[in-house]
Order: C-alpha cells, then structure tokens, then sequence
C-alpha cells in the first residue's frame, strides 16, 4: 500500500530476522548495516509487487548518478510523518565527496556510499529502504540500503547507504542463493 490510512493493501509479518555479524553502531554512525528479515506469507508476485534487482558488481561506477529512494521517513529534520509513501531522486556521491560531507570521519567506502540532493535526502524512518538505479532494460536495481546521516535535508549533509554490492555473497550465503537479476 502507499497511503497508511488504507484500508486495504498487502501486509506481512516479520517472522524472524539475521542481522550482518560485523554490524556495529558507534555515536551516530552504523557500520555494516544490513539484515535478512523473513516474512509471512510468501510474497506473490504481480503487477505490483516485484522483486527487486541486486547490484552485484562491486566495479559498477555510480558517482553523480541519479537515484531514487523511497520510504515513510519523516519529511524533513524532526519533522512529521508522511501518511503516504515518499519517493525522491538523489544524487550518488562519490567516495571523495562523502568524505568531505558531514558524514566524514563515520564514511567507509567499502562499505558504504552516500547519495542526496539538497533538500532531498533519506531522514529518520527510512532506515533499511532502497537505493536504487534505473536499469535502462526496464527494471531497476538496488544498489544501497538506508542506513544514516548527520541531519537529513540540510547542506552540506549526505544520507549514509549500506553498499549492495559489499554484501551480495553473504546475502546469497543467508538467502540459499535465492534468485535475483544482475546489474547490468
């Protein structure tokens, strides 16, 4: 569903969860931040409800693309909650220009990327949504999860992201190799 006041829509249950063995939160900062939440019933898929595609190209160059995000996030710092679920496009930074943010001493590049586009950014409530690309073959890819940031919506601030393609193996190891596309 998109409005929270619906009636109607498709709701799951959290059965059970495995968060990422290095996971760590220090101050501010999440540091392999990533967990495998399993769901009840199975997802059926159709018109509207797709399986999204994983990068698995640790290689892929994302710097100054243009992405999307997506979530239930409050609208902007310590702001209210949306009824309706919020979509932006943000702008992928590159590693050198995260660092220069104010997530710098928090930013692993290995591990993770950042992405905003002032005033748009990820904000408190959109942790663990989707940063994805526009494959250009008619699907789209994910290529970061919600994970932090030093304010949201303000200058000079970038929201932290999860890189995809660092976890790709242990998603697989966790999943039992469940299916998903490639990046392109």
């Amino acid at each position: 569903m998109t409005d929270m006041r619906a009636k109607d829509g498709v709701r799951f249950e959290l059965l059970s969860w495995i968060i990422h063995p290095g996971f760590h939160l220090r101050e501010s900062a999440s540091w392999n931040d990533i967990a495998i939440g399993y769901l009840t019933p199975e997802i059926k898929f159709d018109y509207h409800i797709q399986p999204v595609c994983l990068n698995d190209n640790p290689d892929l160059i994302l710097d100054s693309k243009i992405a999307k995000i997506s979530g239930w996030g409050s609208l902007k710092q310590r702001g209210l909650y949306p009824d309706y679920l919020q979509e932006a496009e943000v702008e992928i930074y590159s590693d050198r220009r995260c660092k220069k943010s104010k997530l710098g001493y928090y930013y692993r590049p290995e591990i993770m990327m950042c992405a905003s586009s002032y005033p748009m950014d990820s904000c408190s409530g959109d942790s663990g949504g989707p940063l994805v690309l526009d494959s250009g073959w008619g699907y789209m890819f994910q290529v970061g999860i919600v994970s932090f940031g030093i304010g949201c919506g303000l200058r000079g601030s970038a929201g932290a992201y999860a890189r995809v393609s660092t976890y790709y193996d242990w998603i697989q190891e966790v999943t039992k190799n469940v299916k998903t596309c490639s990046t392109p």
